[in-house]
């Protein structure tokens, strides 16, 4: 069966909203002088134990040209006997990130649609902030040339951090159950 567009859409935010995530990973960098800095990288991730779902969404992120070529698949074996192996797609740039996330937000809903928001936020300002044009090291963000992160960026990424832990911490988790309430 051929799935239109738009279901083909609506079947990718479905998949990310039961077996994806949306993140930030702060990444340590080191110049050859020795040097620190940090970049906070944007990953969409897919993970399931039917290959075939995974295979899928490969084939849509192959044609979906900012991403085309900034996504990877690997195999996860489990350390546990009752787990599955799993498959896992990851889009991993910010350019691909974004232009994904806006291309099925329509479909998304819940926390989803949250972290799809922010992430889109995070990245759209990152690509339209200029670049520096001599570096600081050791500060997040701010390195041979690289743009550095405004308030709003880390406070996106905390943001990020904390819906993705949500049901870890007790406080979160009885904000996130009052406002589902309302």
């Amino acid at each position: 069966m051929k799935l239109t567009e738009g279901e083909r859409l609506c079947a990718v935010a479905c998949l990310l909203i039961g077996e994806g995530s949306i993140y930030l990973v702060p990444s340590k960098h080191k110049k050859k002088n020795g040097d620190v800095y940090f970049t906070l990288i944007p990953y969409v991730d897919f993970v399931n134990t039917d290959f075939e779902v995974i295979d899928f969404l490969e084939i849509f992120v192959r044609h979906f040209k900012p991403t085309a070529t900034h996504y990877r698949v690997r195999e996860h074996i489990p350390l546990q006997a009752n787990h599955k192996k799993s498959k896992i797609l990851s889009l991993h740039s910010i350019h691909g990130v974004c232009s994904f996330l806006k291309k099925i937000r329509p479909y998304l809903f819940g926390i989803k649609a949250k972290e799809a928001d922010l992430m889109v936020e995070f990245c759209d300002s990152r690509l339209n902030r200029p670049y520096l044009k001599i570096g600081h090291p050791g500060q997040l963000g701010n390195c041979c040339g690289k743009k550095p992160y405004s308030k709003r960026e880390l406070e996106i990424y905390k943001e990020l951090k904390a819906l993705n832990h949500r049901g870890r911490e007790e406080k979160l988790y009885k904000e996130f159950v009052a406002s589902w309430l309302l």
